[in-house]
């Protein structure tokens, strides 16, 4: 009859598995950091003379999907 030889650890190379590994482990520390500005932090001394006056464009909208959009247009238009 045949014999089956199986040797499952031997088949993958430790190399291949340390390297997955430590993507896995950086990407869960990476996870974990608090962002750089927060929400209500002024980005710039722009930002803050729209809010003064009241001019203050949303960091977001809704668009017609209903998925949450960066107003990027919104923020950078000239004001009148």
């Amino acid at each position: 009859m045949f014999l089956l030889k199986t040797t499952f650890p031997c088949c993958v190379p430790r190399r291949l598995v340390a390297l997955i590994a430590s993507g896995v482990v950086c990407v869960l520390l990476t996870g974990c950091v608090k962002p750089l500005l927060a929400a209500d932090e002024e980005r710039s001394q722009f930002q803050r003379y729209d809010r003064v006056r009241d001019q203050d464009a949303p960091a977001y909208y809704m668009d017609e999907f209903g998925k949450r959009r960066p107003n990027l247009r919104g923020r950078l238009q000239e004001h009148e």
